[in-house]
Order: C-alpha cells, then structure tokens, then sequence
C-alpha cells in the first residue's frame, strides 16, 4: 500500500527547501505563483509548478496527479511524526470499509481529532481540518469528487473547502471514519485560530447553502457555539444578517 502526501504550496523554487526537517517520504506537491509550468524531482519526491492561484484549484491538481493508493491532504507548514505512513496503512488494513480516514493532529499545544474512534455525518465534518484528512485516492476518482473551487484560500469564499469535499463524498456513498492516531502537526502562529471578519461570515453562510438545502441547524450551531469567538464585533443580529448576505452571495454565482 503507498501512502502519499499531498502539498500545496506557493512560489517553492527547490523541493529541498520545502520539504526539510517535515518528515516526508513520499510526496506530490502543486506550486502555484510561477511563472511558468515546470516539473522537478528530488528522491521519491515531484513537484508540479503553474501560474495559477487557488487552493482548492490546487487540491484538484494533486488529485489528478496523485500516484499512491492513500493520499493525505497537506499544505507547506505541516511536519508529520515519524513512520506517519506506517500508521496511516495499519489503519486502512484494520478498517477496510473507510474510504476516507480523519486522523488526530497537532496544533501548537492543542490536540484535534478527539481520543475515540467514530464514524463521521454531514454534522460531524464540519470539525474536520485540512490536514486531518486521508483518502484512498481511487474511491474518490471514481465517485468524481472534487474540491469545489469557488471555496478556499485564494477563492471567492476564503474557506470551508475541506467540509464541502467530505459532504460531496458522504452524498456518494463514501464511508469516513475517524482514527485517534496523531500523524502530524501544524505550528501555533498568529495564522491559526478562530477569525471572524465579514468576510468569513459570509463564508460560512455559502458553505451552508452548498452542503445542505436549508442550513438551519448549521447556522444555529455557527450561532451558539462560535459566539464566543465573534460577539467582540458582532451582535447576533448582525452576524445573521452576513450569514444570510452569503448564502444569497453563493446563490447568485451559481444561477
């Protein structure tokens, strides 16, 4: 079984400089914000360079050129523990009804994932982080699943992309389980956390209107529990109010 990461990554002029001191063995990498396509190899290790933006447009790259049979969703800040492929193919070998497999991770002192292990609902997922996420890569071809590319970094709504890959592969029938097995670790920088601006409401109102038909419950979860988070600068009236903007923002870009 070949286990394989995933990276996306923006304006990489070596593999070498990249990849250093993350632990990774076996990797494909999209590079985007060059001037120009390129191929380059460095061990077990290709990276794909193109001028374009997008990480979602990224993700879909590295479906595409993906070669392993467990693909593990990435970006360039990550490191993994060590033998992270041996733990991920134990996994799949004593679950071989998952097509998909969220692990536990690291960020800064903090522990996602939770210490048991569950099957996932189109609830659950909303709590389920990029680099959380596994996949055997060709359950998800043949089911035609993609990362919608009006959602992520770069897009016109800046996140949420993960949650609508994991809805769009229960909506097909995919099984997705979680393992509590740490595989890697992102650091605890100012990038990370909770950040509620305009823009991010918004955001969370069109995930809403693109995973689910009405979006009660989403909203009220968004609502009640994210409160503490955004009630610095938001009412609960006004946040509704740039929820619903949302929602309506996505409707009109897909008429």
């Amino acid at each position: 079984m070949k286990v394989q990461v995933l990276m996306s990554a923006c304006k990489v002029n070596k593999i070498e400089d990249l990849v250093k001191n993350k632990n990774i063995k076996n990797a494909v990498i999209v590079n985007q914000m060059m001037p120009k396509y390129k191929e380059e190899k460095y061990k077990d290790m290709i990276m794909y360079s193109y001028d374009e933006k997008g990480l979602s447009k990224s993700r879909n790259r590295l479906l595409e050129h993906a070669t392993g049979d467990i693909g593990i969703i990435t970006d360039d800040d990550i490191t993994f523990v060590k033998d992270y492929d041996k733990l991920i193919e134990k996994a799949y070998l004593e679950n071989p009804k998952a097509d998909i497999i969220i692990f536990s991770v690291k960020r800064g002192d903090e522990i996602i994932g939770g210490s048991k292990k569950f099957t996932y609902n189109k609830i659950t997922i909303l709590k389920v982080v990029s680099f959380q996420i596994t996949f055997r890569v060709n359950k998800v071809r043949e089911k035609g699943v993609r990362f919608d590319e009006n959602f992520g970094i770069g897009a016109t709504f800046g996140s949420g992309e993960e949650n609508i890959f994991l809805s769009d592969c229960l909506k097909k029938g995919l099984k997705i389980i979680h393992v509590p097995v740490i595989i890697c670790s992102h650091p605890d920088e100012a990038t990370t956390g909770e950040k509620w601006t305009e823009k991010e409401i918004k955001t969370k109102g069109a995930v809403s209107k693109r995973i689910y038909k009405l979006g009660v419950l989403y909203k009220s979860y968004m609502l009640i529990t994210k409160h503490k988070y955004y009630k610095k600068d938001y009412s609960f009236a006004k946040f509704n109010k740039l929820y619903k903007t949302g929602k309506k923002e996505y409707k009109k870009l897909n008429k």
